[in-house]
């Protein structure tokens, strides 16, 4: 996993220095504080890659009552310099059979608006709690992964046992 993990962060967020909004840094420091005081770490574990305040790991557990329980699951996520007026972008480096996170790890959440402004719905701790309940229940209406929901709609039980057949490759 960690090679894994290594090989996520230094292939998808190298780049040049960009500057950083003194707002952005405040948010994120209280979201941290915020994201370590309410979610347990047995759920959601967050660490810093590179003492980077802008770049976080996150190793998210599996719902006990869902496919993806044993399981132990790697998350990237990048806040943008003008967080949080825009959302984080999530990668997910563990595979996993999921309707809402592809096999590139791409994660939809299913947190944008219509009017582009996603206010508290884009904090850093709903972001990890929207997370959390992706996995306790998929959304198939915003699937990335069309054939995975097709199935968790058509044949619950199938979609279940793949899943956990992953988590037990991949997450556990």
């Amino acid at each position: 996993q960690s090679a894994r993990l290594r090989a996520a962060t230094e292939s998808q967020w190298k780049g040049t220095p960009v500057i950083r909004l003194a707002s952005a840094v405040a948010a994120l420091r209280e979201d941290l504080r915020v994201v370590q005081a309410t979610l347990p770490e047995q759920i959601c574990r967050v660490d810093l890659v590179d003492s980077d305040l802008f770049q976080w790991h996150a190793e998210i557990a599996g719902p006990e009552e869902s496919p993806y329980r044993d399981g132990v699951f790697n998350f990237l996520i990048k806040f943008p310099v003008d967080y949080p007026v825009q959302l984080p972008h999530i990668r997910c480096v563990t595979p996993i059979y999921h309707c809402n996170i592809d096999a590139n790890g791409s994660v939809c959440l299913g947190l944008q608006t219509t009017d582009g402004n996603v206010g508290s719905a884009g904090s850093a701790v709903n972001v990890l709690s929207a997370i959390v309940s992706l996995l306790s229940l998929p959304l198939p209406e915003d699937a990335l992964v069309p054939s995975v929901a097709e199935l968790f709609l058509s044949d619950r039980r199938l979609h279940d046992r793949t899943a956990f057949e992953w988590t037990s490759l991949y997450a556990a």
